[in-house]
């Protein structure tokens, strides 16, 4: 009687993980599935404000910055603490250009990628991984925990400093990134918080990253996003900008 008791009870907690298992795919293929209907947004323009707090100096950086999903390129114009404008691609060339002195910089990286900018994945609703899964890393594990869904992302070979990723979604939206170290202790966090929300387009208007320098130092960058426009209210000035033929080329 006894052995039947405890087999019961086994086989109740196997099929209460059996059903949180189907549940959790259940979400995770309804999360997929939805995210195209909303990408009706063909360019987006937004005023950016970076504070930068490290080792107890703070450093505030504003830019207009503008997003082409058709063209994929993305243009912003730094006004503080210098001006600048700087444009790239999806094939990674990027130009920072001086107005003052009519010279410009170019590099080309798949790192400076257009498609490795933040509006990029909001824009094209690919904010189910952020980017993760074009960095080569992989989804290991999903869970719930109350009532926020847990992705765990494994690294890809080689990456020597990442253990895993973690991405924290609530009501399907993306609301913290956790990065961890070899020894288990977390390397990074990024909080996404204060949506702006339409029919077309999700977009965190505050973007709060704490990386851990050392054990008893941090870097805190908080970003804002603000005077979100769209489609044809954007300002095709900067969104089409182009280098001066004559501006001189610098290393």
């Amino acid at each position: 009687m006894h052995k039947r008791v405890r087999l019961n009870s086994i086989l109740s907690k196997k099929n209460h993980s059996l059903k949180n298992t189907r549940w959790i795919l259940v979400a995770l293929l309804l999360f997929l599935s939805v995210q195209p209907t909303l990408g009706q947004v063909n360019q987006i323009s937004v005023h950016k404000k970076s504070q930068v707090l490290k080792e107890g100096k703070k450093q505030t950086v504003l830019a207009d910055c503008f997003y082409s999903a058709e063209k994929g390129t993305f243009v912003a114009h730094y006004l503080e603490p210098m001006e600048f404008v700087k444009t790239t691609n999806r094939q990674g060339e990027m130009k920072i250009y001086f107005p003052k002195t009519n010279k410009v910089t170019i590099q080309q990286d798949f790192y400076f990628s257009s498609e490795n900018e933040l509006l990029h994945y909001f824009v094209n609703n690919r904010i189910d991984d952020l980017g993760l899964r074009k960095e080569g890393f992989r989804m290991s594990d999903s869970r719930y925990d109350e009532n926020y869904l847990v992705t765990t992302w494994a690294p890809p070979e080689g990456m020597k400093m990442i253990s895993k990723v973690e991405l924290v979604f609530e009501n399907m939206i993306p609301i913290y990134a956790s990065y961890f170290g070899k020894d288990g202790k977390i390397l990074r966090k990024i909080y996404y918080s204060d949506y702006y929300k339409d029919h077309r387009l999700l977009l965190p208007k505050r973007i709060t990253e704490i990386t851990y320098t050392s054990e008893k130092d941090s870097t805190i960058k908080r970003t804002i996003f603000s005077d979100i426009r769209q489609n044809g209210a954007v300002d095709t000035d900067y969104m089409n900008f182009k280098i001066p033929d004559d501006a001189q080329i610098t290393q």
